[in-house]
C-alpha cells in the first residue's frame, strides 16, 4: 500500500511540473535560421516555444509572449519544409482574441515537425485547431467567443473532423 501511494505522489509531482517546465522556456540565445540544419538544430527549441505559448497567460507575461511569438514566427516564416495555409473560415476564430492565429499556427507546427514535415493540410489544420480548443478551454487571459466555443462543442459532439472537410472543400 505505501509503495502505491508513493506512487501516485511521484506521478503527481510530475504532473504539476509540466505547466512549470513550459513557463520556464527561454529563447536560445543568437540563434539564426538560415541554412537547413540551423532550422533541425532548433526544432526542440520550437516545439518547447510552441509549449509555453499554449500553457501561459494570453494577458501575462506580455514582452516574454511578444518575443517567443517572433522566435516561433521567424522559424515558420523562413523555414524550407513547413508550409501552413491560414483560411478565411480561421479569422472567426482568432477575431477576438488574436493570439489565437499563433496557436493555430503552432499546433499545425508541432504537427508537422513531429511527423517528419508532412504537409497536409487537413492533419495540420485539426492540430491546429485542436490547440485552439486547448488553449480556450483553460481560459488563460482569452476573451469570449462564441465561434470558438461553437468549435469545442463541435469536438465534444465528435463533428469536428467533419466540418473541418468541409470547410477545406470550399
Amino acid at each position: 500500500m505505501k509503495n502505491n501511494s508513493s506512487i501516485c505522489l511521484f506521478l503527481l509531482i510530475i504532473l504539476l511540473a509540466i505547466p512549470t517546465l513550459a513557463q520556464d522556456f527561454e529563447i536560445p540565445n543568437n540563434y539564426k535560421f538560415e541554412t537547413k540544419e540551423d532550422f533541425i538544430k532548433y526544432e526542440s527549441d520550437i516545439l518547447k516555444a510552441i509549449d509555453y505559448l499554449e500553457n501561459t497567460s494570453l494577458k501575462e507575461n506580455l514582452d516574454k509572449r511578444k518575443s517567443v511569438n517572433a522566435f516561433v514566427m521567424k522559424f515558420l516564416m523562413d523555414s524550407p519544409d513547413l508550409k501552413i495555409n491560414i483560411r478565411p473560415f480561421l479569422t472567426d476564430l482568432y477575431d477576438k482574441n488574436t493570439d489565437l492565429l499563433m496557436i493555430f499556427m503552432g499546433g499545425w507546427a508541432k504537427y508537422s515537425i513531429n511527423n517528419n514535415y508532412d504537409a497536409d493540410e487537413f492533419n495540420g489544420s485539426l492540430f491546429g485547431l485542436k490547440s485552439i480548443i486547448k488553449v480556450y478551454t483553460m481560459g488563460k487571459g482569452v476573451n469570449e467567443d462564441s465561434d470558438v466555443e461553437d468549435l469545442i462543442e463541435m469536438e465534444n459532439e465528435g463533428e469536428l473532423e467533419e466540418w473541418l472537410k468541409d470547410e477545406l472543400e470550399d
